[in-house]
């Protein structure tokens, strides 16, 4: 302007922007190609605040809890974790947050609106600001639920499988009736226990039972009283033994009771506490008010394990000490002595 006031002049300025427009469409490009991803992904996503609430989910999300994008603004990830999860939830947020580590994975369980679990695989990293500052979570979700429970019906038919198994071996080793070893499991428990008993100095003893005039009892009450009989003698055999002590059923009445580190005295005290046990043992007959009483007739032998004959030999003396106590009257136990000579 001149001094009458007048324009005389204008200057005009001018700017290259199209760098500027250029960055702006890239930017905003960008952006639409995130949201379209974000929104379209298979697996849920989430941008998740710092305080663990919602501000955007995607449909697949959505779809895998049953909760709206509304209802997904009010509430943070302990609404519906399963509240066994949310501990870890918890630890590995706080490790995010705190800068400890970058990114995290973990599996949990989603409770979905209609109350099913949801098992899911977790991967949550942080998005920063220009500061360098955590801002904000992205959140991959990836349904594992069909996963999980292939895995569990996998792990329930192994330990079916395994149970099977055990059962299988439980019954090769035992007596039907009373649930005490059969002869053979017993004969095997027998030379495992001699064999590891082979170093020490102990004394292993071996007790031969046989129920007196069992066939009387069958002939006069019939098989199912004997098998009552069987069966409660078995019951009270087992109530005698120690904890390291092991009985089988050797054979029709006949049973046979191990005693590691026994001498041949403990040996004989403890054959007749049972004897006096089963002496006095009241078997109610069915059907009826009336009990019956039955005795036994008890061989003891023991030695000191020196070879692994003795195993053998335990069963023979004992065998013959039961049949001594048999000739002298039944209901009385026997010790065999007439072996050390020959060991």
């Amino acid at each position: 302007m001149n001094s009458q006031n007048k324009v005389t002049k204008i200057a005009a300025f001018s700017q290259d922007i199209t760098e500027s427009k250029r960055i702006q469409e890239a930017f905003r490009e960008s952006e639409e190609r995130f949201r379209s991803v974000f929104e379209n992904a298979a697996s849920g996503m989430a941008l998740i605040s710092l305080d663990g609430h919602y501000f955007m989910v995607n449909n697949s999300l959505i779809h895998m809890v049953g909760y709206t994008a509304e209802e997904f603004g009010n509430m943070t990830y302990h609404d519906f974790t399963h509240p066994d999860d949310i501990k870890l939830s918890d630890d590995n947020v706080r490790q995010l947050v705190n800068g400890e580590i970058k990114n995290f994975q973990i599996e949990k369980r989603y409770i979905h609106k209609k109350g099913n679990i949801v098992w899911v695989l977790l991967n949550v990293s942080v998005v920063k600001d220009s500061l360098g500052k955590p801002f904000y979570g992205i959140a991959q979700i990836q349904d594992i639920t069909l996963s999980k429970e292939a895995q569990e019906e996998l792990r329930q038919a192994k330990l079916d499988a395994d149970q099977a198994r055990a059962q299988a071996e439980k019954l090769a080793q035992t007596d039907y009736l009373t649930g005490l070893y059969n002869r053979g499991a017993f004969m095997n428990r027998l030379f495992e226990e001699s064999s590891r008993m082979l170093k020490t100095d102990a004394c292993m003893s071996v007790i031969m039972v046989d129920i007196d005039h069992f066939k009387r009892i069958n002939d006069t009450h019939g098989h199912r009283m004997g098998d009552i009989v069987l069966q409660q003698f078995s019951t009270a055999l087992k109530k005698g033994c120690r904890a390291d002590d092991f009985v089988g059923r050797y054979g029709g009445e006949e049973f046979i009771l191990c005693l590691p580190k026994t001498t041949m005295e403990q040996a004989y005290i403890i054959a007749e506490r049972i004897r006096r046990t089963m002496e006095n043992l009241a078997i109610p007959l069915p059907e009826s008010d009336f009990y019956m009483y039955v005795t036994a007739s008890f061989g003891v032998a023991s030695v000191k394990i020196i070879n692994e004959r003795c195993a053998e030999r335990l069963i023979d003396y004992s065998d013959r000490a039961l049949y001594q106590a048999k000739q002298n009257g039944r209901n009385r136990v026997e010790a065999y002595s007439g072996f050390s000579a020959s060991l």
